[in-house]
């Protein structure tokens, strides 16, 4: 007799393999289990095992989709007409901004529509998600405006008191 583990000889009334230890009676069994097996796989084909996935003891929470709400053609005109009529004061305030920002006396006035306008301009992106057309356009006036109004009023104000240094 052979030993199925290491496959040396065994002596009849070994109760032990000599060479790894595997017990007689456990490579019985595995002899008439693999001696089972094989006529099984004669007779049957052989068939995987189909493992399930492990089910969680918890209900999982499925999430709640609103449903897209149908936007009519209305909708749509409706929500551009607003947009357009908010965005037209932003605008309006950028072009004053920077207009007025360029000059001696109303330098200071370009700077506070620009301020101005940049307020509406993020109270627009707030409402509606995002600058467009002209609200995008006098986001950008408006910017331009403060800086300019800035520069131009420290410069004119340097030069005051640069004068007004020289005539003392």
């Amino acid at each position: 007799m052979k030993c199925t583990v290491c496959g040396s000889e065994i002596n009849p009334g070994d109760k032990f393999c000599m060479a790894c230890g595997t017990s007689v009676e456990s490579m019985g069994l595995k002899a008439a289990a693999a001696e089972q097996a094989q006529t099984q796989s004669i007779a049957q084909p052989v068939v995987q095992p189909a493992y399930a996935q492990p089910q969680p003891a918890y209900a999982q929470p499925q999430p709640a989709y609103a449903q897209p709400q149908p936007v009519s053609y209305n909708d749509r005109i409706n929500n551009d007409v607003a947009a357009s009529t908010d965005a037209t004061p932003i605008l309006a305030l950028g072009i004053v901004a920077l207009a007025t920002s360029l000059s001696f006396y109303f330098s200071i006035a370009g700077i506070i529509c620009g301020a101005i306008g940049l307020a509406k301009s993020n109270d627009f992106m707030r409402k509606y998600g995002a600058l467009t057309g002209k609200a995008n356009t006098g986001r950008h006036l408006s910017r331009a405006g403060l800086i300019v109004g800035i520069v131009m009023t420290s410069f004119f104000t340097l030069c005051i008191l640069l004068y007004a240094i020289g005539e003392a």
